[in-house]
């Protein structure tokens, strides 16, 4: 559905950046307060930013971190006789919020490392961590109500899909999964506007999104 958007202003003293979250299929064979090392069989941008949804039993938080090396480091059979290419580097972390610095030093006192097979390949992570990515997304938040966010951004969401988003403003972010409802019309200068509807959340990623970006949104 395309046709024209209305939407009340947001806080502009707390900009939201919005990430597309990427699943990221990773082995945490590191980590440290400065950053972790990873495996993956999925590449990432050495010199970017992004932003990492780190799980470990019942705790889970995002921190920003940039990928400081990134490389091939070698090529596995798979069972349908193809090489599959996999991944290593590390990535540093970058602490802008005393409540990210908090969360990794529990994690870091709470977690235990895996067992390594001596002189074999490693029989779990080192660390049970899971790792998502947020790829930070060229859009601007224009509204939020309870059921709705609305952006405006320079790639269509195509309304076919479901899309996993990351809300962050600095202090605070939530994981979100939406669905679009609404695209304008691309406008050269804006690109799109578009109507993203919130799906079934997780009572904690309500709470999180009521009482943390809800009130960013101020009337016309």
């Amino acid at each position: 559905m395309t046709g024209n958007i209305a939407h009340p202003q947001i806080d502009r003293l707390r900009p939201i950046k919005v990430y597309v979250v990427r699943v990221f299929d990773a082995l945490v064979s590191d980590i440290s307060q400065i950053g972790m090392a990873l495996e993956s069989n999925q590449s990432l941008s050495v010199g970017k930013q992004y932003l990492f949804h780190l799980k470990c039993n019942e705790r889970h938080f995002m921190i920003m971190a940039n990928v400081v090396r990134w490389s091939l480091s070698e090529l596995r059979p798979d069972s349908s006789g193809s090489q599959t290419p996999m991944y290593s580097g590390g990535v540093e972390f970058v602490l802008e919020r005393s409540k990210a610095e908090i969360n990794l030093l529990d994690l870091l006192r709470e977690n235990t490392p895996g067992e390594k097979r001596s002189g074999g390949p490693r029989i779990e992570p080192l660390y049970k961590i899971t790792v998502n990515v947020g790829e930070l997304l060229n859009a601007s938040v224009l509204s939020l109500t309870e059921q709705t966010i609305t952006l405006r951004s320079s790639v269509l969401l195509d309304p076919d899909e479901e899309w996993a988003l990351i809300l962050e403003d600095g202090e605070n972010s939530v994981e979100l999964l939406c669905r679009v409802v609404q695209v304008s019309k691309k406008d050269e200068d804006v690109g799109y506007t578009c109507k993203l509807e919130l799906m079934k959340l997780k009572p904690q990623s309500r709470h999180a999104y009521n009482e943390w970006f809800l009130p960013l949104a101020t009337a016309d």
